[in-house]
């Protein structure tokens, strides 16, 4: 009887020792599911954080792609237009056009040599085709060392201030220029309304006042913005500001305007205000070379003028005293940039 217990006894404790061993074995093996469920989340998270590295690191994520419904050249619609093609990109605030619409738009040719970093800009378009060199890489930003005009029939490169302006972008297998080589090159101003979705080549739909570009660095105080009723009121017609040009000596007053290439058209008119003899109107460039006589006025006339600004960063209005006296001579100008 006490041998039959005894081995009762040992199957009761082989029974439970059985039991904990596959109770462990069960809890190992759903230790073992469990860290190989986190190891493959764990991988899964690797990987998608991986993509999202290569993503980030692709050059296309940093472009933005203009919305563009509606192009105009001199306000007049481009009908040779695809509004599913991306003629219009963004970046780090440069805006760039691509390059065989743009051309062709205008009738320019323009060449870029990855090797020797240089482009080449021709009046008249010619059939060179660019070939995609960063296709991997979804694009990249191109140097453009040297740039050779045709019109100058010489080669500039851009200052330091101004190289990151002037270089190219090649965008989905297409090359895109900056709209910096366009407006003072091509000399065609770039506009693009953001809200309307349409690009402005040329003249802009919305006029902006003479006043607003402020008088640059005249260097002196007698030519200043004015709404002064008895400056600003001609012919019975209240113009509400204008420019005042005073003390026109026998040296001109030379007002300073900085379009930077951003219109085509500055249109207005001089108004001879006091004075008793004659004043001269001119436009000069940048180094003060007269590129236009407009005409002579007597006192209490005005004379019109219209002046082609494109491609010029910055410009001088002349009111000059044709008699070589010292009189306290007054005019006024009243304009507007498209």
């Amino acid at each position: 009887m006490a041998v039959v217990m005894t081995v009762g006894l040992l199957d009761a404790c082989s029974g439970k020792d059985e039991e904990s061993g596959a109770n462990a074995e069960a809890a190992a093996s759903e230790e073992n599911n469990a860290n190989t469920e986190a190891d493959a989340i764990e991988e899964d998270e690797t990987d998608t954080e991986e993509e999202e590295v290569i993503e980030e690191e692709t050059f296309a994520n940093e472009v933005n792609v203009l919305d563009v419904g509606e192009v105009l050249l001199d306000q007049e619609a481009v009908s040779d237009f695809n509004e599913e093609d991306t003629i219009l990109i963004e970046h780090e605030e440069h805006k760039y056009v691509e390059s065989e619409f743009v051309t062709s738009l205008l009738d320019y040719e323009i060449t870029y040599d990855p090797e020797k970093r240089t482009a080449e800009v021709y009046k008249g378009k010619g059939d060179f085709t660019y070939e995609p060199m960063h296709e991997e890489e979804e694009g990249a930003l191109l140097d453009v060392g040297q740039f050779y005009l045709e019109s100058m029939d010489d080669y500039f490169a851009p200052s330091d201030d101004e190289v990151d302006q002037y270089k190219f972008i090649e965008f989905e297998g297409k090359l895109y220029l900056p709209e910096r080589l366009i407006m003072k090159h091509l000399e065609t101003p770039v506009n693009y309304l953001r809200r309307d979705q349409t690009v402005e080549f040329g003249l802009r739909g919305e006029p902006t006042d003479v006043y607003d570009l402020g008088v640059g660095r005249s260097h002196d105080s007698m030519i200043y913005i004015t709404n002064e009723a008895t400056d600003v009121t001609i012919d019975g017609e209240n113009y509400e500001q204008g420019i005042k040009m005073t003390e026109i000596d026998p040296i001109s007053r030379k007002l300073q305007l900085h379009p930077e290439s951003n219109y085509k058209k500055f249109s207005g008119f001089l108004y001879h205000k006091e004075g008793d003899d004659p004043m001269e109107l001119r436009l000069l460039d940048s180094e003060r070379e007269v590129i236009e006589v407009i005409g002579t006025i007597k006192p209490g006339e005005k004379i019109d003028f219209e002046f082609d600004v494109s491609g010029r960063d910055e410009i001088y209005i002349s009111a000059e005293n044709t008699q070589f006296k010292v009189t306290d001579m007054e005019a006024v100008l009243i304009g507007e940039l498209q």
